[in-house]
């Protein structure tokens, strides 16, 4: 798969089944060497790499990526020798879908024949204020994660019954999505306003965090490069 980053014109980034991310600048590629090279990133083969949308707060050094070994991974560009953060899945994560009107929501689907809602501002957010019940038909099922053991999942879509090919959000209607699977069916799904509106408060984000980081990293003078010597010949 391949992906540019919405907030940087000439950034993109590749996965494949050799398990590495390549993060790549257009403008030195004549040096046919990535910007970063993330190695073994996954167990398995990495199928889809996604970066957030344009009008993301800043939030231009995230992005995600999705494999057959059944986890998303969160990742932070500054920080490339680790994931930010990971979620399993129960079987291979097809592709991943940042949500246009909201910076922390993202899609995932594959094997499992189900559309995984995230809001990434929940994680580790405290188990005291984790998602209430859902009571949508056909959003949760017995073998999926729970709220406890994964607090920022917003719901699961489960109407599908075959393996899942691609997922998209509307872009006028906020929380109103589709997807299609291997059968031909495609269905179109939203997520309640009770549950979305739930999950967002003002008490706690993890992507504050992150931007109060980022602001910290901007703000640290970096260090100067040593001037070459000049030949005396």
């Amino acid at each position: 798969d391949l992906a540019f980053a919405p907030k940087r014109n000439n950034f993109f980034g590749t996965v494949g089944d050799d398990r590495q991310i390549l993060l790549w600048d257009e403008r030195i590629l004549s040096s046919k060497k990535p910007c970063i090279q993330i190695s073994s990133a996954h167990s398995d083969d990495i199928n889809c790499i996604a970066f957030p949308p344009i009008d993301t707060n800043a939030l231009d050094f995230l992005f995600t990526t999705g494999s057959a070994d059944g986890t998303i991974k969160l990742w932070d560009c500054r920080f490339p020798k680790s994931e930010l953060y990971h979620v399993q899945r129960p079987k291979d994560v097809v592709t991943l879908v940042w949500a246009p009107f909201e910076t922390a929501v993202i899609a995932a689907a594959g094997a499992d024949r189900r559309v995984a809602v995230y809001n990434f501002d929940s994680i580790h957010k405290p188990s005291s204020d984790q998602i209430p019940d859902q009571d949508l038909a056909r959003f949760e099922s017995e073998d999926s994660p729970t709220n406890a053991d994964t607090p920022e999942l917003l719901l699961e879509y489960a109407g599908h019954t075959d393996k899942l090919n691609d997922v998209s959000w509307n872009l006028s209607e906020e929380m109103l999505g589709a997807s299609v699977a291997t059968d031909n069916s495609l269905q179109i799904w939203w997520v309640s306003n009770e549950v979305y509106e739930d999950d967002f408060d003002d008490s706690y984000s993890f992507f504050a965090s992150l931007l109060k980081d980022k602001a910290n990293h901007d703000n640290t003078e970096a260090p100067q490069p040593k001037r070459p010597k000049l030949s005396t010949h």
